[in-house]
């Protein structure tokens, strides 16, 4: 079963760093018709969350949450950034 939770503010981004050692973000924009709910790119994030269940999966409106996309260099949508957190105690 997936899983998948929305980010929209820095500070969830941080969080989400926090709680979980591997993301996978998707940058996506209602405009774009592959992005969007029920587009192919969207259909393949979910499929792919369901297989992996030790990664965290994240939705990230592109426009919606700027600063993200931006710390991200995400300069175009659709776009996945996977993300492995190196914990400094380890």
């Amino acid at each position: 079963m997936s899983s998948i939770k929305s980010i929209s503010t820095k500070d969830e981004f941080s969080a989400s760093k926090s709680a979980h050692s591997k993301l996978a973000l998707f940058f996506w924009a209602e405009w774009q018709e592959q992005s969007k709910e029920g587009g192919q790119m969207n259909l393949i994030f979910q499929e792919l969350s369901k297989i992996n269940q030790t990664i965290a999966f994240f939705t990230v409106e592109a426009e919606e949450a700027f600063e993200i996309s931006q710390q991200l260099e995400v300069s175009m949508v659709p776009t996945f950034v996977f993300i492995q957190v190196n914990n400094q105690n380890e």
